[in-house]
């Protein structure tokens, strides 16, 4: 495993840690800037706020659970069982996220592009999941 492809990982993925935090913490101020620039309903910043504020913690930890994998498989624990359940809780999260979006899409339709996506990405990780708990079996076995 090349270990400066995994420290570029790990380090992008502190990045987007850091960017999660300043964009939650310039909700507020970014919305109304654009309620006010774009002359959209008033009711948007109470929208978008009540939508995105519940994903943000979800969104930290997959974030998290995702350095915990590369933490992992730079200390050779590629097919770890830990790792299957890293994948299982960002799995989940990615599934809230979807719900969360999905509903605020009724109040404003793009948060349904997003539940969408989040929806996409929630199956594709489960999948993923499914496929790695089966070769760390295989792996286990062999030991």
């Amino acid at each position: 495993m090349n270990s400066k492809l995994l420290k570029v990982a790990y380090w992008l993925t502190n990045i987007f840690i850091f960017l999660l935090i300043i964009c939650a913490v310039a909700l507020p101020w970014a919305v109304t800037w654009y309620v006010e620039t774009m002359g959209r309903s008033q009711k948007l910043p109470a929208i978008v706020m009540v939508t995105c504020y519940p994903c943000v913690p979800f969104a930290g930890g997959i974030l998290l659970y995702i350095r915990r994998i590369i933490k992992n498989i730079s200390t050779d624990m590629l097919f770890h069982l830990d790792n299957v359940i890293y994948f299982k809780r960002i799995s989940l999260f990615c599934l809230v996220i979807s719900l969360i979006t999905l509903i605020g899409g009724g109040f404003y339709l793009p948060f349904f592009i997003v539940g969408i996506a989040f929806g996409f990405f929630a199956f594709a990780t489960y999948v993923f999941m499914a496929v790695y708990y089966h070769i760390a079996k295989q792996i286990d076995q062999k030991d």
